[in-house]
């Protein structure tokens, strides 16, 4: 009987990336939308020190880290925020962006 040659074991990780790639679910919800592209609308900086809350009836309810975040992207950047996400997701509907201060960042 042949010997088998000995090969390294294969990483777990490495095996289920195809197989993950390829499962999509059909429809998702649109706060997990909004969450994907996040960091694109407001860069990376400001997507580190926020996040979304909240995704529903016309509002998107942002946690931010401090008060002058929460005025950057409530006051300066709010309809700049609002038209990238209308633009990227067209099938969500948002009217208006409110950010709240909270820790835990």
């Amino acid at each position: 009987m042949a010997k088998r040659r000995y090969r390294e074991p294969e990483a777990l990780a490495d095996i289920l990336k195809p197989v993950m790639r390829g499962i999509r679910p059909a429809k998702r919800d649109p706060i997990g939308q909004v969450r994907e592209i996040w960091p694109d609308v407001v860069g990376s900086q400001a997507a580190q020190r926020s996040r979304v809350a909240s995704c529903r009836e016309g509002e998107l309810v942002i946690e931010v880290s401090s008060a002058a975040l929460r005025q950057h992207l409530a006051v300066f950047r709010r309809e700049e925020i609002l038209r990238a996400i209308r633009e990227s997701l067209p099938g969500i509907h948002l009217e208006t962006l409110k950010c709240r201060v909270s820790g835990g960042f």
